[in-house]
């Protein structure tokens, strides 16, 4: 009797441990076919969906608490559980209303735990037919990069004898009104002027720097005023991709690497009184990429931050020369 009493306690202890084990190691795990999607080119005004599956493989019910980008794309995820062995997806739309080359992010935030998966989209939008006759209405587009295949930012490119001119962004992409046969002109501080005959719509580049004697290249400081270890298309970390729609703390952070953008709304012409503002007051201009709510509000954020700061160390004299399409200047400026 004894003993089956002592049988029946050790028999529930290692079922309670069992159980408590199989309640503690239960959980949902997701699965994703791949975190980065190569997407074949879009024409222009086509918007595009991508639908991105995934699998709840855990033995718990998944719940995707967030699932986030940045600016331009609209991000759809389920808001019920998803149960063990079963898929679902994201739809990620894009409304493709530029030309040009991008790369979007997306977070995805679950109850697994408190860490982020991060999905990259890579995507190339082109105009719906290349203009065959020689006029401005020709749109070229590309990506600048270094030796060492890195985005150039902010790299300045113009058509040679005009006053047609652009610079890159943040990935080293750029789009650029010009004739065919005529020439472009990529530049950067501290690197190799290239000229291009315009032959096909899409030109990239990689611009090499420039040695001097003993081999040293020249820091680039002037016109941009930039220190050569921290450039403007230094590395994204993931505390910036969870900051991406955050204009405080994009605008503390581009301080502290001199590069302050204003953003401003015509997205194709640059002319040398704005390059000349630029390197007066050490920031650039950048156009921006859609006219949704989310980025415009973020925008105008942005740019109140950079006013304060100009007023502040330069008083009121940055207003006289700066573009009158930068936005929100007016209503600051009242």
């Amino acid at each position: 009797m004894f003993m089956n009493t002592i049988h029946k306690m050790l028999f529930t202890t290692i079922f309670l441990w069992f159980l408590n084990f199989i309640i503690v190691f239960a959980q949902p795990q997701i699965k994703f076919d791949s975190l980065e999607y190569n997407i074949p080119p879009i024409k222009k005004g086509q918007n595009y969906t991508l639908k991105i599956p995934y699998k709840n493989i855990g033995n718990k019910p998944l719940i995707i608490t967030q699932a986030s980008g940045s600016g331009t794309p609209s991000i759809f995820y389920p808001k019920e559980p998803i149960y063990p062995g079963k898929s679902d997806f994201i739809t990620f739309k894009m409304p493709a209303n530029f030309v040009g080359k991008t790369t979007q992010n997306i977070s995805v935030n679950t109850n697994i735990d408190n860490k982020s998966i991060f999905l990259k989209i890579k995507m190339q939008i082109i105009e719906n037919e290349i203009p065959q006759n020689n006029t401005l209405k020709n749109v070229v587009f590309g990506k600048v990069t270094d030796k060492n295949n890195e985005p150039v930012a902010y790299a300045t490119i113009f058509v040679e004898g005009t006053n047609i001119v652009t610079v890159t962004d943040i990935e080293g992409n750029y789009t650029i009104k010009a004739p065919l046969d005529s020439i472009l002109v990529f530049s950067f501080v501290g690197m190799k002027t290239e000229k291009i005959l315009i032959e096909t719509q899409e030109i990239n580049i990689k611009l090499q720097e420039i040695p001097i004697e003993g081999g040293i290249i020249p820091p680039f400081r002037e016109p941009h005023k930039l220190k050569r270890d921290t450039p403007p298309h230094s590395t994204v970390s993931v505390k910036d991709l969870k900051n991406a729609n955050n204009a405080s703390y994009n605008f503390k952070k581009n301080l502290k690497n001199n590069a302050l953008v204003l953003y401003y709304t015509d997205t194709l012409t640059l002319n040398n009184k704005d390059l000349d503002f630029q390197k007066k007051y050490a920031l650039w201009y950048s156009p921006i990429s859609t006219h949704s709510k989310e980025y415009q509000a973020y925008t105008k954020k942005y740019n109140l931050l950079t006013f304060k700061y100009l007023n502040k160390k330069y008083k009121k004299d940055w207003q006289i020369n700066v573009r009158k399409d930068v936005v929100g200047l007016e209503k600051f400026t009242k």
